[in-house]
């Protein structure tokens, strides 16, 4: 992060303009964050993955180089195939990033498929190459907003129309609800 850029934030997050960030290397509002099929690290924003835990199916895989992201070693390793999460989490409500890479050269609509957050399809129709720029090895981000835990486990699966589903990272944020006396 650039000085000129941490000073900036460090100054909105002392006015509360950026509620839920409490300064460089920290972020209050990550319930949990992983890096599937790799190693913990920290983000560039401060984000702390752990290691592949709560994460069950698929195949392992790496992709030696991912574009499109200032954390590329969150996309070089991923999961292939049947992958479900299973993670003890308080009830709640969460928004929930999920981060791809395509690791294969394919065409476009070769790898198509869904994802399914507490039984509720969140993601529909996903061609993580076609999202992202048309190209293979390009790092994307998909948030599924408003994700409700009410079991106190979140559970995670997805539904292929073609090939096998690839997630490379996953960060689950509590949703912040907005004090009633808040105004723009």
């Amino acid at each position: 992060m650039t000085r000129f850029f941490s000073r900036v934030v460090a100054a909105l997050a002392a006015a509360s303009v950026l509620p839920g960030y409490a300064g460089e290397g920290f972020r209050a509002d990550t319930e949990w964050a992983v890096n599937v099929g790799g190693p913990a690290y920290e983000a560039s924003d401060g984000t702390s993955y752990v290691a592949e835990t709560s994460v069950n199916g698929g195949t392992a895989g790496r992709i030696k180089a991912v574009k499109g992201s200032q954390d590329e070693i969150l996309y070089q390793s991923y999961r292939e195939g049947d992958v479900r999460i299973d993670h003890p989490i308080a009830n709640g409500n969460y928004d929930i990033t999920f981060h791809f890479a395509e690791p294969l050269s394919i065409e476009r609509d070769q790898r198509v498929f869904a994802a399914f957050a507490e039984g509720r399809k969140v993601i529909d129709d996903l061609d993580v190459m076609l999202f992202r720029d048309g190209k293979v090895r390009s790092a994307l981000t998909v948030t599924a907003p408003g994700v409700v835990v009410t079991d106190g486990e979140l559970n995670i699966h997805f539904e292929a129309s073609r090939r096998q589903p690839v997630l490379s990272a996953l960060q689950v944020r509590r949703k912040s609800i907005r004090d009633a006396s808040w105004e723009l």
